[in-house]
């Protein structure tokens, strides 16, 4: 573990973990047994670890502008049940069809295909539910937020990008194509945890625009770092970034990307240091 993951990643990501265990204790009170059951098929879900990136990089954002990390847990916790969500549907037998995830079998294996889609339904409109509820005291801005997570989370973003991806051929893709796919499937819900967050810290025009900028190199950066931690040389998986322009470029291509994410918050000063450690510790990650 890296000194980041350790010292700053790692105690922010447990806030928001059990942030969102006490949520949804609190949360789902019925006890009829099917909601039992649904309440046990959210939380084996969205309790089941993950680096937490998202909801991590919207406080890092929030703190970068002087609040609390208590004032964005809701709106963090938001954006990591749209990320849940979206594996959960992800995995079902008419998506991927995976069996496992994060070393357990994945949520309709354990609970059925039914109940893993209320599952995933249950986290989408929740999202909404929690950012509302929470930011009750400053309406304008908890709407601009929610508009711009269901944006991203939508057509126009990562749903878009889960479609691209089903109907495309990986092998034909081209450079731009493929950008284009994972800004869209990946990119655009590690951008609204950043953008969101600023919005509801009251951060100006100009502030919004940057970080904006920087968590859109961010969110490409994590894809092609992911592509280059499951490169295997024997076995090239198409329609990865490395199969396509190779290792070396691929490499080139991530630093240039967080280079540029960097340069987005340069008039930010020592009050965005953190932002910065995240690129690079993405970076250098090795998992």
């Amino acid at each position: 573990m890296s000194y980041f993951e350790e010292k700053f990643f790692g105690p922010r990501a447990e806030l928001v973990d059990r942030f969102i265990a006490n949520y949804f204790k609190k949360r789902i009170r019925d006890e009829a047994p099917g909601v039992l059951r649904l309440k046990e098929a959210v939380e084996y879900s969205v309790l089941a670890g993950g680096k937490r990136f998202r909801p991590v990089l919207a406080m890092l954002v929030s703190e970068a502008l002087g609040k609390k990390n208590s004032f964005i847990l809701p709106y963090a916790s938001a954006v990591e049940f749209i990320h849940t969500y979206s594996l959960i549907h992800d995995d079902l037998p008419c998506m991927d069809d995976d069996d496992f995830r994060r070393g357990k079998p994945t949520n309709h294996k354990v609970f059925g295909e039914a109940t893993a889609l209320l599952a995933g339904d249950s986290l989408l409109t929740e999202s909404s539910y929690i950012v509302a509820n929470s930011y009750k005291k400053i309406p304008r801005l908890a709407v601009a937020a929610i508009g711009e997570l269901a944006n991203s989370a939508g057509v126009v973003g990562m749903v878009g990008g889960q479609s691209i991806d089903m109907y495309a051929k990986r092998e034909s893709l081209d450079l731009s194509e493929l950008e284009h796919l994972h800004k869209l499937k990946t990119g655009e819900l590690i951008k609204v945890a950043a953008l969101g967050s600023a919005i509801l810290c009251g951060a100006n025009a100009k502030k919004q625009k940057e970080i904006g900028t920087y968590a859109t190199k961010l969110g490409m950066a994590f894809q092609v770092k992911d592509d280059i931690l499951d490169f295997d040389p024997t076995k090239p998986e198409t329609g990865s970034f490395p199969s396509l322009i190779g290792l070396p470029k691929a490499r080139e291509y991530l630093s240039h990307l967080t280079r540029g994410a960097e340069r987005a918050i340069k008039s930010w000063g020592p009050k965005a240091q953190m932002l910065r450690h995240l690129v690079e510790y993405n970076e250098n990650r090795v998992k």
